[in-house]
């Protein structure tokens, strides 16, 4: 099950033109529930936060999603260091504590 997450996340990655045609699928990919590792929620926080967003307050579907990968602490394991890079990657900070400070604003 954890490869088709991966795949479709790929693969909405490369086909969606806004975040907002992901988010239902994001946001269900970023909860522990939804068991999905780095590589599934990972190019999703790429679509979510493009180039430039640092400019802009944050969107609310940038802020949910966010807010559920803050939550979930498989995303916060200290043996996910992939997906601490992704966060980095867009610009985020790859603290806990700052994307929760960053989400509350």
């Amino acid at each position: 099950m954890a490869r088709l997450h991966i795949d479709l996340a790929e693969a909405a990655q490369r086909h969606a033109t806004s975040f907002d045609q992901l988010l239902p699928g994001a946001l269900v990919l970023a909860t522990p529930e939804a068991e999905t590792l780095e590589a599934g929620w990972g190019p999703l926080l790429q679509v979510a936060f493009p180039p430039g967003w640092e400019q802009r307050p944050l969107a609310e579907d940038q802020r949910e999603f966010l807010r559920r990968l803050v939550d979930n602490d498989e995303v916060w394991h200290e043996r996910i260091a992939a997906g601490l890079a992704r966060f980095a990657a867009v610009g985020l900070p790859a603290d806990r504590e700052a994307c929760r400070a960053l989400v509350a604003t």
